[in-house]
């Protein structure tokens, strides 16, 4: 009777574990597809810090919302608000990290974007992964999958 329901935790911590792996990976694998993009000159078009997720008045995350315009090689002008590749968008637990992302992109700071030249749309300023987002999303896949290991070999009575 108790070996179905470790089987079952089994399954699913596994789940979640190679889930979570995923998750954190991505962001990796899609910034290293970024190195064939274009580069784009363009503008900071605003920059501002938000309250982000809050619980009973407290505020918990800060969100950072960096919107820009960018121009592409062929003259066509489009704007993003996608800063690197990640899950999760641009939240940030520590405000002070948050406030140096809104101090790095000041409204009116001429940037260079980096687009998708099959997809000029879809651009990011900042090529490589979020290492905050994506780490946190690894960590938790390597606990789920090693608490699948010991859920599925429990020691013997």
């Amino acid at each position: 009777m108790v070996r179905p329901l470790f089987n079952a935790v089994n399954t699913m911590a596994m789940t979640l574990g190679l889930a979570f792996l995923i998750l954190g990976i991505t962001p990796f694998v899609q910034s290293q597809s970024s190195d064939a993009w274009y580069a784009g000159d363009g503008v900071i078009v605003s920059s501002e810090l938000m309250p982000g997720t809050t619980l009973f008045g407290w505020v918990l995350t800060h969100r950072v919302r960096v919107v820009y315009r960018y121009k592409t090689r062929n003259g066509k002008h489009f704007d993003s608000s996608h800063l690197e590749f990640g899950i999760g968008g641009h939240s940030y637990l520590i405000r002070s990290f948050a406030e140096r992302v809104v101090h790095r992109y000041p409204e009116g700071k001429p940037i260079r974007a980096y687009y998708n030249p099959g997809q000029p749309n879809s651009a990011v300023l900042e090529r490589g992964p979020s290492m905050g987002g994506s780490m946190i999303w690894m960590v938790f896949g390597v606990l789920f999958l090693g608490a699948s290991v010991f859920i599925r070999f429990p020691e013997s009575e």
